[in-house]
């Protein structure tokens, strides 16, 4: 019986990169919003990030589940309660000189 076989380097580079990709495109929905903008459709964000729609889907449904994004009842959605944690740790682990 012959075992499983290790994946390659390339493939692990590979599936590394698509990890990394995965989290840039997350990262630009989240970027899409402003402070001017209580939510966005999904539209907007389309534009805004020029990804796909679909991607997009995706990707909301674990920015979620991580309470980083919110979906309103008219499909709209915002920024989550998440953002606000990191935010506050961010700003208790530096010195405000750190920031100037």
């Amino acid at each position: 019986m012959d075992l499983p076989s290790r994946p390659t380097d390339a493939e692990n580079r590979r599936a590394s990169a698509e990890g990394v990709a995965a989290l840039d495109r997350a990262i630009a929905i989240l970027d899409a919003f402003t402070t001017a903008d209580r939510s966005l459709s999904l539209a907007e964000i389309a534009a805004r990030t020029g990804l796909y729609k679909s991607t997009i889907l995706r990707l909301a449904n674990s920015l979620l589940r991580g309470r980083l994004l919110e979906r309103l009842d008219d499909g709209r959605y915002r920024v989550g309660p998440a953002t606000f944690r990191l935010g506050a740790l961010y700003q208790r682990s530096v010195v405000a000189i750190d920031i100037l």
